[in-house]
């Protein structure tokens, strides 16, 4: 039970430094797809994280249990996360970095609806007053007066297929190895990816160049996308849907911060207040989880 609460304690601080590099990497995206096609820097992104997975994957497939080879699981959570990016990073072509990634930050409400509708999961009514205020820190920060229709509304359809692709690895996490669903939903995003581009591209496929460019792809290549979703996956092993997301919803913030700090994004009073509520509301869920779980260590030792 130590080893689990310890593996608790880890998951949620490295999911917070996840949700600082997917933040960081909103202004990275936007720079990189101003002057590089959006289909191909992604398909190139996870092209990256594949290479770097194989090495690892080749040398040693972890074992899964006999019951869990259930292929339309990575397939499928494979295509909700490429397209959960496709729609979000078009979006950010034509919508600000900031404003992508507080919309983003929306899938901590579709997180636990796909939950409810998908899997009658109920969640608890303290984890919902939390999201509420997630969602009312989320408006706060959200107040600018800069809007992209068409941009918000493709990132909105990629919140909602992050909300989505949470809840199913939430589902599914524990029926797979840490790395082999990992690699198996990048290769599927990879496909994805790429024949998104044979269908909807015309030009010939260019290699990406200059400096710029190539640190964009290997920063959400290997550390955003490699890395990340191997935290995340490893994390919804011992952590649930809800407090994931609740940590993850950090990233608007994020995003936020690095969009002032390399765009010269300006954040007004009110907007700092909605960020202050998001992170309480995070820290809220992650005590509330980690209350939950020694309480569920007291009741066994109690029944022994």
């Amino acid at each position: 039970m130590q080893s689990t609460r310890l593996k608790k304690i880890f998951s949620q601080i490295a999911l917070i430094g996840v949700a600082l590099v997917w933040g960081w990497t909103f202004t990275v995206v936007k720079d990189a797809v101003t002057t590089y096609p959006t289909l191909d820097f992604l398909a190139c992104r996870f092209t990256i994280a594949l290479i770097f997975f194989l090495p690892f994957f080749l040398r040693k497939r972890e074992e899964q249990r006999s019951n869990a080879r259930k292929f339309y699981q990575p397939l499928l959570v494979g295509m909700v996360l490429g397209f959960a990016y496709a729609f979000q990073t078009w979006g950010l072509r034509l919508t600000t970095a900031t404003n992508c990634g507080m919309i983003t930050g929306l899938f901590i409400l579709f997180t636990p609806l796909c939950l409810l509708v998908l899997f009658r999961t109920k969640v608890p009514k303290i984890q919902w007053l939390a999201i509420l205020a997630s969602c009312f820190g989320l408006v706060l920060l959200a107040q600018s007066d800069s809007l992209h229709l068409e941009g918000d509304l493709l990132a909105l359809s990629g919140a909602l297929l992050f909300g989505l692709h949470i809840a199913l690895l939430g589902r599914w996490s524990q029926y797979w190895s840490t790395l082999e669903l990992t690699v198996w939903q990048i290769v599927v995003a990879v496909c994805v990816f790429w024949l998104l581009r044979l269908g909807f591209t015309a030009e010939p496929f260019v290699l990406p160049s200059g400096y710029q460019l190539w640190f964009a792809l290997i920063l959400t290549g290997v550390v955003a996308t490699a890395l990340g979703f191997f935290i995340q996956t490893f994390s919804q092993r011992v952590l649930s849907p809800v407090t994931v997301a609740a940590i993850l919803v950090t990233e608007p913030l994020f995003s936020a911060i690095f969009g002032a700090a390399l765009h010269g994004d300006r954040l007004s009073l009110v907007q700092l207040g909605g960020g202050a509520i998001m992170f309480a509301a995070m820290v809220f869920v992650a005590v509330d989880s980690a209350r939950s779980a020694r309480g569920e260590e007291t009741s066994i030792r109690c029944g022994n």
